[in-house]
């Protein structure tokens, strides 16, 4: 039998590590709809939990003809949401002397039954030359955060126009709070207007709204008021199935993870109802570091009139931690059995992909060390961001599976600390490999050499 020569033996041992390493850990196929040409999908828990880099880097997608295609990754955040009302306000006329400071006008304020302010008007007799200086706005019957005034007047009356707002709670003592400048334009048939008013989101019962040139400022015919409370969005999260952790006569229940994860979230799933525990939860990346606190909280699962009240999801730093540390306050009487089950949670990202060449398309994930190719999302869409940006439909991913054909489904169970590291392994077996084949040519030049 013909024998490799040494050079082929050198070309087979450096090939066999990337041989072993190249496939992925996991892979998923893509389902798009639509024609695209760009489609969006939020990556799951259990891609996450195979990947081998915890932002994802070594996450890839390809097309039928195994071509790799654009995409961007981004990561979610919160957001603040502002749900508006509108009300119309009676704007009540000004009257005040020419020159004459706001601060001295004395006005006489009539209200209904409801505390509704019907009528406003000057103490004393205004002479010929009083003009309209302002108007005072009632808000008292909105209890929100006002955010801006939209103003109407005759569309004759053209130019700019600046005025002063000041907020009141008693019509009485008034404060500064912004200076708006108005205008409405009219030129062969175009307009040019700004009637609108920011309020800055302040709470106010009464607004008064002074001219700087009251000889030139218009007659207000409708005062249109916008006002809502902002309610913060938090960013979705995706989360893993139910996990079990291992006891620990130091350290409480601890749940050990396949490699540091960005953990933000962590569930704990009482398994006893009227259940009230201090907990505090720790973590490291190493089992050989020091634990590090992340968060102290009070966990419960109460019974009350026929439902339940709870608080077991806790808001965690989003450190990247391998084990986590789950610390019981004995004074509340513990976890009790059966123990409680945990999922973790980490903020979801969303993958948008250009949809090049032809599908069906594939995720792949898990091939350690690699780079990001993720494009920022401005570069991968043009005009991202403007009405004039492509459509982005929505994709969906189908089961996960290992590079062995094992479906990984739509969670992985990470309470078997033994569980192998699959690429140490077959980095150990091609080692081993190498050493093998070296000891065989050294065995066959010494057979080869001839005797002295």
């Amino acid at each position: 039998m013909k024998r490799l020569n040494r050079p082929a033996w050198a070309w087979l041992l450096a090939t066999l590590p990337s041989i072993a390493l190249a496939s992925p850990a996991a892979e998923a196929p893509i389902h798009v709809q639509g024609s695209g040409p760009f489609h969006r999908l939020t990556v799951p828990m259990s891609v996450v939990l195979a990947a081998s880099d915890p932002y994802l880097a070594d996450l890839r997608v390809f097309n039928n003809q195994g071509e790799a295609v654009p995409f961007s990754l981004i990561r979610e955040t919160g957001q603040s949401r502002q749900a508006l009302n509108h009300t119309e306000l009676l704007p009540f006329p000004l009257k005040g002397e020419p020159g004459q400071p706001a601060d001295t006008m004395m006005v006489q304020v009539s209200r209904n039954n409801e505390g509704t302010v019907i009528q406003v008007s000057p103490q004393a007799a205004p002479s010929r030359q009083a003009e309209t200086v302002g108007y005072v706005l009632d808000a008292s019957r909105i209890d929100a955060p006002l955010v801006r005034l939209n103003l109407d007047w005759d569309a004759s009356q053209t130019g700019f126009q600046r005025v002063r707002i000041e907020t009141s709670d008693d019509l009485r003592s008034w404060h500064p709070l912004n200076v708006a400048q108005l205008a409405r334009l009219a030129y062969n048939g175009q307009q040019i207007s700004q009637q609108t008013i920011e309020l800055d989101h302040t709470r106010a019962r009464y607004l008064r709204l002074l001219w700087e040139s009251p000889q030139s400022a218009p007659r207000l015919d409708k005062v249109s008021l916008a006002y809502g409370d902002r309610t913060w969005q938090a960013a979705p999260t995706v989360w893993s199935g139910p996990l079990q952790a291992s006891h620990d006569a130091k350290h409480g229940l601890v749940l050990t993870l396949p490699r540091p994860l960005q953990i933000d979230q962590l569930d704990i799933q009482l398994a006893q109802t009227n259940t009230l525990i201090p907990v505090q939860i720790a973590g490291r990346q190493e089992a050989r570091q020091t634990w590090m606190p992340l968060v102290s909280d009070v966990v419960y699962r109460l019974q009350q009139q026929g439902g339940e009240w709870t608080h077991q999801q806790l808001q965690l730093p989003g450190t990247l931690v391998k084990y986590l540390s789950i610390q019981a306050d004995e004074r509340g009487g513990g976890f009790g059995q059966p123990l409680p089950t945990f999922r973790i949670g980490s903020t979801a990202h969303q993958l948008v992909f250009l949809a090049k060449g032809n599908g069906p398309y594939r995720l792949q994930v898990g091939q350690a060390g690699k780079q990001s190719i993720s494009l920022p999302i401005d570069t991968l869409i043009p005009g991202w961001g403007t009405p004039r940006a492509p459509t982005i439909t929505t994709a969906s991913l189908g089961e996960l599976h290992s590079s062995s054909g094992a479906n990984l489904g739509q969670s992985v169970t990470l309470n078997d600390t033994s569980t192998p590291d699959w690429n140490k392994a077959a980095l150990w077996v091609v080692l081993l490999l190498g050493v093998a084949v070296l000891g065989g040519m050294v065995w066959q030049l010494t057979r080869s050499r001839p005797k002295q």
